[in-house]
């Protein structure tokens, strides 16, 4: 009986040992251990799969349906899609058009280029899924009609999420009609939700010529009537763009982040500088233009903004939100910027303060590029701000601090606990400062720091503005040769030579 006992005991023991070996391969197994999409056969029930080139990705166009909701696309390099011109045995083309796929995408910080488009790249999107991770860089779409997005045309499900997005000198293009976005066109469906965290758009162009409703981020979103859509917005930088197109008659909408909001939802911590607007793209409409929302078009809408910058936009960009429904309900709180008014148009229900001064504003505006700052990681994604936090604006921080001396010069901000962002030894030891500076060292306002100016003092060998034992021990130090002093540095007694007569007037003095 111990011997069947103990030979039950054995064999469980190795039974849980192959479990736990089981279950540490399974815990252990990572992106990386996902099948190439081409394998899909062979693994049509794996969470994920890796594309790992053009190939894998056209292969993905053209099985489109196989990759399905709850499965997601995991990049692995920087894909490079070819003009149909170098694409001699037409091999990628179809990449150009990924409309039907109803996966997610997780970039894994590459990027993908080249795509030209006469139609969204993933069209309608019908599922709920996500788009991260992701660089789109010298992609393009020139499309007429209705909803037009260089990634989206028109969103209707109930969740979409885009999170750390980067999308460098793209462009979308239409002629006329409703909606155009180079992110999405149109977000229009009962109950839809799309969340935006962390997209930062640069040297991009929006072409929008007589099309109502449009912007970089969303063209049109929600529903005329009774809209029951909902947004949150939180982490936009935007630099360097243009916008571009000639506007007959009085056209709505036109934002540039969102053209037209008839939904509820928040934007914040948001940052738009250098949007160049042709003369003749907007000289028709400044009654509808604004520089986070074109148009709220709802009485039920509910819109808040908060913690915003927004500089050199153009002439007619000259608030924050245009809005176009009497009983909208709209927030506009924290905002820096040279715009002269917040919010415009025939509302009644708005909550808002007074933009901040020019100083506050170009304290602020540095400290927020600071934060904005891509950040590396081991996925080449980038974050808003380091360690996922944003500068609060409008509590008199940030503030600007200038180091300078007669050859150097270095300008640092604060936080919001009023401690310098990047304050290291290099700029400490750039010259004797006449404020000692930690990285404790609070300042609740602008202030400059010049280099302490030291008058020539017989016997200060080290330079500090002192005489001390220090001094006394350099110039023992040069009598018995260990080092060399400069006459000037250490001829106490004035007599042209440094002498042991120098050493001990030096050691009397500070006796």
């Amino acid at each position: 009986m111990k011997k069947v006992i103990s030979r039950f005991w054995t064999g469980l023991m190795a039974v849980l040992t192959v479990i736990s070996m089981m279950a540490i391969e399974v815990f252990a197994a990572g992106i990386d251990d996902l099948p190439n999409v081409t394998e899909y056969a062979e693994n049509a029930d794996s969470a994920g799969y890796l594309i790992e080139t053009l190939d894998d990705l056209a292969y993905v166009a053209a099985n489109k349906t196989s990759f399905r909701t709850g499965k997601t696309l995991y990049l692995t390099n920087d894909l490079n899609v070819p003009a149909a011109a170098e694409d001699t045995e037409n091999k990628y083309q179809s990449i150009h058009d990924m409309s039907g796929l109803l996966a997610s995408i997780d970039g894994q910080g590459h990027t993908i280029s080249g795509l030209s488009l006469t139609a969204s790249w993933l069209g309608n999107y019908a599922t709920t899924g996500f788009i991260k991770n992701l660089i789109f860089s010298n992609c393009h779409i020139t499309q007429a009609g209705w909803n037009t997005g260089l990634l989206i045309s028109q969103y209707a499900k109930t969740d979409l999420t885009f999170e750390n997005i980067t999308m460098i000198g793209c462009s979308a293009s239409k002629g006329s009609s409703n909606g155009l976005g180079l992110l999405i066109g149109q977000v229009s469906g009962t109950n839809a939700k799309v969340t935006l965290k962390n997209i930062r758009i640069e040297n991009c162009v929006l072409n929008r010529d007589t099309a109502d409703n449009s912007a970089f981020l969303v063209g049109t979103f929600g529903t005329w009537n009774n809209p029951t859509e909902t947004f949150d917005v939180d982490g936009i930088y935007m630099i360097n763009n243009e916008i571009t197109g000639t506007a007959n008659g009085q056209k709505t909408g036109r934002g540039i982040l969102f053209g037209e909001v008839t939904g509820t939802g928040s934007i914040k911590n948001v940052a738009v500088y250098n949007t160049a607007v042709s003369k003749d793209a907007d000289a028709t409409v400044t009654n509808s233009l604004g520089i986070v929302v074109g148009g709220t078009k709802n009485n039920v809408s509910t819109l808040t903004v908060e913690n915003v910058m927004a500089y050199n936009n153009g002439e007619n960009f000259t608030r924050i939100v245009h809005a176009t429904a009497g009983n909208a309900k709209i927030s506009v709180q924290k905002v820096y910027s040279d715009a002269t008014h917040l919010v415009t148009g025939s509302v009644t229900n708005v909550t808002n303060d007074a933009p901040y001064t020019e100083a506050q504003f170009k304290s602020g505006k540095a400290a927020y590029d600071a934060n904005a700052a891509i950040v590396e990681t081991s996925l080449r994604t980038w974050e808003m701000a380091v360690n996922a936090t944003y500068p609060t604006l409008g509590t008199g921080l940030p503030v600007a601090v200038i180091f300078q001396s007669e050859n150097y010069s270095k300008t640092l901000y604060t936080n919001t606990s009023g401690t310098l962002i990047g304050l290291d030894d290099e700029l400490l030891n750039a010259a004797v400062w006449e404020k000692t500076v930690t990285a404790e060292t609070v300042f609740t306002a602008d202030e400059i720091i010049n280099e302490k100016i030291i008058e020539d003092l017989p016997g200060d060998a080290d330079g500090d503005g002192a005489l001390t034992t220090a001094d006394a021990t350099l110039l023992l130090q040069h009598l018995v040769g260990k080092l060399e002093l400069e006459v000037a540095d250490a001829d106490v007694n004035g007599d042209g030579i440094i002498t042991i007569y120098d050493a001990v007037l030096l050691l009397q003095m500070l006796a």
